[in-house]
């Protein structure tokens, strides 16, 4: 099925791609060196960015430690990166006021780090140091993103000292051989003013993370970050960074792979000024990317009409390939092959013209199971004329139908002199113009302009929105076009509390799960303003994270009595509450400073002064004591817990009565608890004023409350001691999305799924929301069509692109966004995002998959043939269907749906008379 649907997808992409390269031929070849490059490269797969107790990984662990166990578990290299804001620099005299930096002193733990990086060093594996630049809005600081540093024998640090950008920048520019990588870039948003070009240290800062932290939970691909900032001028190389804050240095699969002579520090860092450098998710992908001869990272001496001859050859002995990717400027598909029967070992060659402006490849390689590798760029020479388009962005990423949205472009002078010939910016929906934008100012080398406009739609399904550039001037990127669902909202809206610097909130972390909330059909907006009746008024549901302090010393940013009489009346009179926090696992953290708003409700629910942690390393997330996967969820009247899994929960504080005791369900308070700790959680940090649930060792974790919920006069609120539905949580590692969907779904007051029965009375091309039971998968071709079974004993394919960590087996609960197709008169859903619109639950009770296996017993529907593929429901004499808004490339996708179900729905059915 995937082969199949990789194909069409490429279909797809060829006819969207809206590139200046010309495309020349296709053929496999072997891999040549034609322009002296080393005969002696070797891959070397390491993690670039890990940290120790010298900053803030659990336990006591020591650089030391970190290199051992790297080497123990493989790897060619690891770098011990600590927050240099938390290194013991000013206990030991190493700060220079004179220069603004610290200079190493014996004994303080920089110096122990390139000391014990230095022991650790082996003819095989290299044992690095670096520091990460941690900014910080506190102290007055700016919190402009974090980076690391490497190859420096000094280091400076954000929270105190060097609190600029600016100046921080002027240091790094300052240090001869330094290596810079911009970590999780996405984290702020607008990290490195949202990774502006700075051309003096485009030879300092040569990488760039695209993965961060541990592909089988709480990782970030930030991919889309890479091509931006290959867009905006930057000569980086991708890496993959586990950012290991627990003893688990390279238990992940996902690695950066170092091209190089020898793990000598002198080669190491040759190759990664030198951009010879590719990201991995798994363990042992080698890819050699050559373009004219020259490896990848390379500046082609090719201009416009040029031709660029690329030779790749990527292996990988244990996950076979499936598709390697030519991606140039604008993060586009210029070339692709896919391989039918994916492959061990995959050759491509392609031949590209160059068009206008200066162009930059990246190699992207994805594997049978959707892991991918990425490859550092090539770059064509830069030309006298570049005026060209970058990062097109449609806010929110999902449109509610009839609401208000926006959509932004940047336009770029990448030339070498100021234009000032005027640029006419125009945007579209599908085919209709929304607006123009006429610029006459000049613009200045290197300057870079945002345009954006606001508009509506009133075109439900999937629309493409395109910005389009006429300039008087040669540019790389002429055309932009995304593709985005535009959703018939439900109704109800949610409010996201952001005038406190909310945790999770301030840092952009709840992106993600406010996104999920719009594919849900919930209106979501952002509030930065003092919390009143009149902002509340329209008000279904308010999350409120707590807010956090500028600094140690700094008052807290705590809502106002006013604000919290607000919230109070809110509540009382039908509203709905969700209310997190975070422990006080961080030491300048107290969660019970924001008691005063339950106490306000007159709640019976309090926020501790702790931190919970796991004893048993099985339920560990990478072996963290203050992350791990709570999995008792007590019986509850709610149905917000029914069948779940396990929530991920990182530095959670635990729940008390207003008494400050145990706190209990209690059905005469309409108090229910939702999840607990394990049996092996314990209180782990509690301080003075704190309530003692479990010491370690007690084994009575289950009486610890992370998550409970209150009727509170017409209302409800449901109390949380982590926000455990950040960026981190969303995604289907655990069950959080899920878990926090329904609770959000309580609050609200609705029930938004739909049965099957009604699903077969939708439009091809409506987007519906179902729950139910997997009762049946493709286990032959290990594809990601199943069935589901609705609680009406109503059953339904269901179809997508690809799964997540967790698996789509027999007996697991989900809940399901997609779009209905329909082939042959049998109607199907089709998803495309397992992370947001295949929901994990957990598994079902065995009665009632009893149940559903009675409902299974005559199924005999007989599939279509593949020559009837082309029954698919839709309008074939227009380029549009003015029901669902879908263009051709969305009914390309159903056409690929139609011969996914001919090679998948055989089998499933087959399978579905097996599994009673």
């Amino acid at each position: 099925m995937k082969k199949i649907f990789l194909k069409v997808l490429s279909a797809v992409s060829a006819i969207t791609i809206l590139s200046a390269n010309l495309i020349t031929g296709q053929a496999v070849g072997n891999l040549q060196d034609t322009n002296g490059n080393s005969d002696n490269y070797q891959y070397y797969f390491g993690v670039p960015h890990s940290h120790t107790s010298f900053s803030d990984a659990g336990g006591s662990s020591v650089p030391k430690q970190a290199y051992e166990y790297g080497k123990k578990k493989g790897l060619d290299f690891l770098f011990v990166t600590d927050h240099s804001n938390l290194l013991d620099g000013k206990d030991f005299g190493e700060y220079n006021s004179d220069t603004n930096e610290f200079v190493e002193k014996e004994g303080s733990e920089w110096q122990k780090t390139g000391q014990q990086a230095e022991e650790n060093r082996q003819s095989n594996y290299f044992a690095g140091r670096g520091f990460e630049m941690t900014s910080s809005a506190a102290n007055g600081g700016e919190n402009y993103g974090h980076i690391n540093v490497y190859n420096t024998d000094t280091y400076v640090e954000a929270a105190s000292t060097m609190k600029e950008l600016s100046a921080f920048y002027q240091w790094l520019d300052n240090q001869d051989g330094a290596i810079a990588m911009f970590n999780h870039p996405n984290r702020p948003q607008s990290s490195f003013e949202y990774l502006k070009y700075q051309k003096d240290l485009d030879d300092k800062i040569q990488l760039i993370e695209v993965g961060n932290g541990s592909l089988n939970s709480n990782y970030l691909d930030t991919t889309d970050y890479y091509f931006k900032a290959l867009d905006y001028g930057w000569h980086l190389a991708p890496v993959n960074s586990q950012d290991n804050h627990a003893a688990n240095w390279g238990d992940a699969d996902n690695l950066t792979a170092i091209i190089a002579e020898s793990p000598t520090e002198e080669d190491i860092y040759d190759a990664m000024r030198s951009r010879r450098v590719y990201s991995t998710q798994t363990r042992n992908l080698k890819l050699e990317v050559y373009a004219n001869g020259q490896i990848m990272g390379s500046e082609l001496n090719v201009t416009k009409g040029g031709t660029v001859s690329f030779e790749i050859n990527a292996s990988d002995p244990e996950e076979k390939i499936s598709k390697i990717e030519i991606i140039s400027n604008g993060g586009k598909i210029i070339a692709s092959k896919s391989f039918d029967k994916p492959v061990n070992t995959a050759a491509f060659h392609q031949d590209i013209v160059v068009g206008e402006g200066q162009n930059w490849y990246v190699v992207k390689v994805t594997h049978e199971d959707g892991r991918t590798g990425l490859g550092s760029a090539h770059y064509t020479q830069s030309s006298a004329e570049d005026v060209k388009l970058a990062n097109l962005v449609v806010s929110p990423q999902f449109i509610s139908l009839n609401s208000d949205s926006e959509v932004s472009v940047q336009l770029i002078n990448h030339g070498n002199a100021a234009y000032s010939k005027g640029a006419e910016i125009s945007f579209y929906i599908n085919d209709d113009k929304i607006s123009t934008y006429q610029m006459t100012e000049e613009l200045a080398v290197g300057e870079v302009k945002t345009i954006t406009e606001s508009f509506k739609t009133e075109l439900a399904g999937n629309v493409k929105i395109r910005a389009e550039l006429s300039v008087q001037a040669e540019g790389s990127v002429k055309q932009l076009e995304q593709e985005v669902s535009v959703i018939v909202p439900n109704g109800k809206k949610i409010l996201f509390d952001n005038a406190h610097k909310n945790i999770g909130v301030v840092n952009g972390t709840m992106l993600e799960f406010s996104e999920v909330l719009r594919l849900f059909g919930y209106q979501v907006s952002f509030n930065t303003n003092t919390i009143t009746p009149s902002i509340l008024k329209d008000v279904d549901v308010l999350i409120l994270n707590t807010p956090t302090k500028d600094s140690a010393s700094a008052p807290s940013n705590k809502l106002a009595g006013e604000e919290e009489k607000a919230i109070a009346d809110f509540v009382n009179n039908g509203g709905g509450l969700l209310y997190s926090t975070q422990s006080t696992d961080q030491s300048t953290y107290d969660p019970t400073q924001y008691n005063t708003l339950l106490e306000k409700l007159n709640s019976d629910i309090r926020f501790n002064h702790d931190g919970i942690h796991e004893a048993l390393t099985e339920n560990q997330d990478n072996k963290n004591v203050q992350s791990f996967y709570a999995k008792s969820f007590p019986k509850s009247t709610l149905g917000i817990n029914d069948d779940m899994y396990a929530l991920r929960i990182y530095r959670g504080a635990s729940l008390i009565s207003s008494q400050g005791q145990a706190l209990k369900a209690d059905s005469d308070k309409n108090l229910e608890i939702l999840l607990t700790g394990n049996k092996t959680s314990y209180s782990g940090t509690v301080r003075d004023d704190g309530y003692t649930y479990a010491e370690k060792q007690e084994e009575n974790g289950e009486t610890i409350p992370l998550v409970a919920a209150q009727k509170i006069g017409k209302g409800n609120i449901i109390v949380s001691g982590r926000y455990a539905y950040s960026n981190y949580e969303i995604g289907n590692d655990a069950s959080n999305t899920a878990f926090y969907l329904r609770a959000i779904q309580y609050l609200a007051d609705l029930d938004n799924f739909t049965s099957v029965a009604d699903i077969n009375k939708q439009k091809v091309g409506d987007c519906v929301s179902v729950t139910g039971v997997i009762t049946a998968t493709d286990v032959e071709t290990k594809a990601n069509t199943f069935y589901l079974c609705d609680s009406d004993n109503q059953i339904i394919a269901v179809v997508g692109e690809k799964t997540g960590v967790l698996p789509l087996d027999e007996g697991i609960r989900v809940i399901v966004n997609a779009k209905v197709a329909e082939i042959d008169g049998e109607k199907v859903l089709v998803y495309q995002s397992y992370e947001h619109q295949v929901l994990y639950v957990g598994k079902a009770s065995a009665a009632e998959t009893d149940e559903n296996e009675k409902g299974d017993t005559d199924d005999d529907t007989k599939l279509p043939e593949e020559e009837n593929n082309q029954d698919i429901q839709q309008n074939p004499s227009t380029d549009e269907n003015p029901q669902t808004g879908m263009g051709n490339s969305s009914m390309m996708l159903f056409l690929g749906i139609a011969l996914i179900l001919t090679t998948s729905l055989w089998t499933i059915r087959k399978n579905k008379k097996t599994t009673k």
